[in-house]
Parts: C-alpha cells; structure tokens; sequence
C-alpha cells in the first residue's frame, strides 16, 4: 500500500476511511453500523458517508428536473 500506516492505530481499533483517507476510531460513533462486514462496520465513515449521500439525492433531484418530473 502506498499509505504509511501506524501500526498501534491498526493494532488498537483504528479504521481506515477511503472517503477521506484518514485514520479513525473503529467504533460507531466514526463509522455506522453495518452487520454484512466483518468487523461490523461500514467502510466509508460517518461524515462521508453523510456527503456520498447528499451527492446522490442531488443528482437524482437533476435528473429528474431535466426529465421533467421535479416534485
């Protein structure tokens, strides 16, 4: 991997986020919970989980605007 990682943050319960590409607390208060992974966790973390998803509900309101179905 081309990331330098601290050992002790893998060791002690830190969790990579590839949103961000920071290093975070493995537990549910950084990233959401999430039964079907193996450490129980989701991949991406809170806040960009948050920020992937208010991109998608923006780009689904634009496409509905251009067919013409805006509610």
């Amino acid at each position: 991997m081309s990331k330098d990682f601290d050992i002790d943050k893998l060791l002690f319960g830190a969790k990579l986020c590839p949103g961000c590409g920071q290093m975070k607390a493995a537990n549910s208060e950084q990233f959401a919970r999430d039964a079907t992974k193996p450490d129980g966790l989701t991949i991406y973390c809170r806040s960009c989980r948050n920020a992937r998803s208010v991109l998608r509900y923006r780009e689904r309101r634009r496409e509905q605007a251009r067919a013409g179905g805006a509610t």
